[in-house]
């Protein structure tokens, strides 16, 4: 093959599969199937008239977004108020490039990448408080100073969940992560020893990850029952579906991380691979992204459904006084436990 066709192959997978548009694809299709369990639990249907099932309608809620009135209002940062949900989508796409779908590795993969999109991710948050100020409207910039607040409090448990996966693993890429939970464990040592210590961080992270997506019951900086829309309430027609879409990639990026670090990334079993023929590896890797990827999605659409809107001043109550000292509890034990019993070894060694 020719250096030509490799980078042709290559630029076809960043663009299409399963890079940009399979992503975008697969944003919409969690999209849907939250609006669905969210609705079955409120006793309604939800989405059911655009495709089969509604399974459309996300994408046609997103065409309709792009055809309405496009508005910028008279005291806006024009320029910072234009190019804000254009960066927001642009590092959301590029981050969904470092998640494994179809293989161990995600399509680009970096020495250290865990530590590097975590701090690129923070671009989320920060976006979003420029966005509300830059709107010049009094509901805007309430909703970017609580997105702020919001974001010094998720983000130090949010991390802290993170790093666990790291120091047990001795690893700070995904994919020497990934690898480490389908390559180094026999499935005892992956069920009874590795998932029993990360199960705190996971729901810890879990958490903050809808604190992140401002998704009920942190949904408070675009409350729309006290501040309209919050920090989006200027934005309209082709920049609100920008955002949206971001917040749709956004979900997925943060859900294929926490399968890869936390839940074996997109392979459905440890060594299920060695049962199946070398050719057909990335097609199971898809599936076992796409079905726990559904998992994640019902699990928060589940806690959305059932829980009621925090008051700001709760929520950072919340992650400071309660959350943070447990992921840092969780930290420590989960390091003791490593220093002075190495449990992995001991059942590697001994089953």
């Amino acid at each position: 093959m020719s250096a030509l066709e490799e980078l042709i192959i290559e630029i076809a997978k960043m663009l299409v599969f399963p890079g940009i548009v399979f992503c975008i694809l697969l944003a919409f299709f969690y999209q849907w199937l939250d609006r669905k369990i969210h609705a079955r639990i409120q006793r309604r249907r939800g989405p059911m008239l655009a495709g089969p099932w509604g399974l459309f309608q996300p994408i046609a809620d997103f065409l309709k977004l792009l055809s309405k009135e496009d508005i910028t209002v008279e005291g806006a940062d024009k320029f910072g108020f234009n190019i804000l949900p254009i960066i927001e989508l642009a590092v959301s796409l590029y981050l969904i490039l470092f998640i494994p779908i179809i293989g161990l590795e995600g399509l680009i993969s970096i020495p250290g990448d865990l530590i590097f999109i975590l701090f690129v991710s923070t671009l989320f948050s920060v976006i979003i408080i420029f966005a509300g100020y830059f709107s010049a409207n009094r509901f805007s910039l309430v909703g970017s100073e609580r997105a702020g607040l919001l974001f010094i409090s998720y983000e130090i448990p949010l991390f802290i969940s993170l790093i666990t996966p790291a120091i047990i693993t001795n690893a700070l890429e995904i994919s020497a992560i990934v690898k480490f939970q389908n390559n180094s464990l026999n499935p005892l040592a992956f069920y009874f020893v590795y998932l029993l210590l990360i199960a705190p961080s996971f729901i810890i992270y879990i958490i903050c990850m809808m604190a992140k997506l401002e998704r009920v019951p942190f949904d408070v900086p675009e409350a729309e029952s006290e501040i309209i829309a919050g920090w989006a309430t200027e934005y309209t027609g082709k920049k609100l579906a920008l955002f949206f879409l971001a917040k749709d990639v956004q979900q997925l990026f943060l859900i294929g991380l926490g399968a890869a670090l936390f839940i074996g990334g997109p392979v459905p079993l440890p060594y299920l691979l060695n049962f199946v023929p070398q050719s057909l590896h990335w097609l199971v890797n898809l599936f076992g992204f796409i079905i726990k990827g559904a998992i994640i999605v019902m699990l928060i659409s589940l806690i959305r459904s059932i829980a009621a809107r925090y008051r700001i001043d709760q929520i950072r109550d919340f992650f400071w006084k309660i959350l943070v000292p447990i992921s840092v509890i969780q930290l420590v034990v989960v390091i003791g436990v490593i220093w002075l019993f190495d449990p992995i070894t001991w059942v590697l060694t001994n089953f």
